[in-house]
C-alpha cells in the first residue's frame, strides 16, 4: 500500500501456502505493476458479457431501432425482446450510435425525432437488466435534467445495467435523444466524466438520413418506441 494527500491505495493477495511456488511470482509481478497514484485516469475495462442488455428506441414503421453502438458490439446473436432477431445494418462511430432492423413487423410505434426538446425537467426511459427487476422487463423512469448546452444530468440514480441507449425526453414528452452510459473511473485524482452522455436528436436524424430512412415526423410517445436490446457473445 502506498500514502498521498491523506489517502492509502493498496491490494492484499492471499493464498493457499501450498501453491506458493506457483503464485509467489505472480505478487511480485502484481506489486511492481500496482500504480496506485496514476498520472492520467484509467477507465474501468469490465469484462465482456455473454448477455448483455441495452435499451432501444424504435425510429421507424419499417423496424429501424437506435440503440448505443457499444452494446452490440461483438454479438453472435441481436435480439429486440418481443419483436425477434435483429440485423445491425450501421454504425456511427463518432456518435456511438448504432442502428438495428427487425423485420415483419406491423405493429410498431416510432417516436418522432422532428421536435427540438427544450432545456429543463427531463426523463430518461428504458429497461434495466432483468438481474436489476428480479427477471422483469418494465419500464423504468429516471429524473433528469436538460442542459442548455444539449447535455443530460441525472437527479436520482440509474440502473447503468440494461438503461444504455435509453430515450430522454423533456418536460412536454418531446424526444432529446438516447442515453450512452459511461464506465466509471478508478485510482484517479483527475475530474471524471459524466456517468451518463446525450446522444442528441439532431445527430440521431443526420445519422438516419444518411442510412435512407425518414424519421416519423408526427408525435410518437417515447414509452411506446422503447424496446430491450439483447447481445448474445460467445
Amino acid at each position: 500500500a502506498k500514502m498521498r494527500d491523506g489517502e492509502v491505495r493498496g491490494f492484499t493477495m492471499s493464498y493457499d501456502q501450498a501453491m506458493e511456488t506457483i503464485v509467489a511470482p505472480v505478487v511480485v509481478a502484481m506489486a511492481s505493476a500496482f500504480t496506485p497514484f496514476p498520472g492520467h485516469s484509467a477507465p474501468f475495462a469490465a469484462l465482456a458479457k455473454t448477455v448483455d442488455y441495452g435499451t432501444g428506441v424504435v425510429v421507424s414503421a419499417r423496424g429501424h431501432i437506435v440503440t448505443a453502438a457499444g452494446i452490440v458490439d461483438n454479438c453472435q446473436v441481436l435480439l429486440v425482446s418481443g419483436l425477434g432477431n435483429a440485423e445491425r445494418i450501421a454504425d456511427d462511430k463518432a456518435h456511438g450510435l448504432a442502428l438495428l432492423r427487425v423485420y415483419g413487423r406491423r405493429d410498431l410505434h416510432p417516436v418522432a425525432l422532428t421536435a427540438d426538446a427544450r432545456a429543463g425537467d427531463a426523463k430518461l426511459i428504458g429497461i434495466p437488466d432483468p438481474r436489476e427487476q428480479n427477471g422483469r422487463a418494465a419500464l423504468t423512469e429516471v429524473k433528469a435534467r436538460l442542459t442548455p448546452a444539449h447535455g443530460i444530468e441525472l437527479r436520482q440514480p440509474a440502473p447503468m445495467a440494461g438503461f444504455a441507449g435509453a430515450a430522454a425526453v423533456d418536460a412536454q414528452g418531446r424526444f432529446a435523444g438516447i442515453a450512452e452510459m459511461r464506465n466509471t473511473v478508478v485510482a484517479s485524482n483527475e475530474p471524471t466524466l459524466a456517468p451518463v452522455r446525450l446522444v442528441g436528436s439532431a445527430a440521431i436524424r443526420d445519422f438516419l438520413t444518411a442510412q435512407g430512412v425518414t424519421p416519423k415526423a408526427a408525435y410518437g410517445d417515447a414509452k411506446d418506441a422503447v424496446v430491450r436490446v439483447i447481445c448474445v457473445r460467445k
